[in-house]
């Protein structure tokens, strides 16, 4: 059995934090632990800019969808997600094949959100940032 062949009887949960939310994640994670409230601020105020360059609802203009933004970097809601779905993989007793297939899930979540939490740099958002900023 495959995570796309499961069927809940429930709908997903909304995630929680939105727009503003996941683009004050994705400033914070860049400026790092101990950054000034004027760099936060600047950095985030560059990361909205970017999204809105970059993403729209329904990717006209030549943008990329706006779920792509979200399936990118709302990796908090995602993992939320999976675990929401092993816990409930385990209560049904689901075959074991489906609970390891959610536990690979979440460990390829964990890696990929791993370079997004690097400080300054070292995070790949720099370098989109920096460009913004020319």
């Amino acid at each position: 059995m495959h995570l796309h062949e499961l069927q809940l009887h429930s709908k997903p949960e909304p995630s929680l934090v939105g727009h503003t939310g996941v683009t004050d994640d994705v400033a914070s994670t860049v400026a790092g632990v101990g950054a000034t409230s004027d760099l936060f601020l600047a950095l985030r105020y560059l990361v909205r800019a970017w999204r809105e360059c970059t993403y729209n609802g329904n990717g006209n203009c030549g943008k990329v969808r706006e779920a792509k933004f979200f399936t990118d970097f709302d990796y908090s809601f995602r993992m939320r997600r999976v675990v929401h779905l092993l816990e409930w993989a385990r209560q049904e007793e689901m075959p074991v094949a489906v609970c390891d297939a959610l536990i690979l899930q979440l460990t390829r979540l964990l890696r990929k959100r791993e370079p997004l939490s690097a400080p300054g740099p070292l995070n790949p958002v720099w370098r989109v940032i920096r460009r913004l900023s020319y």
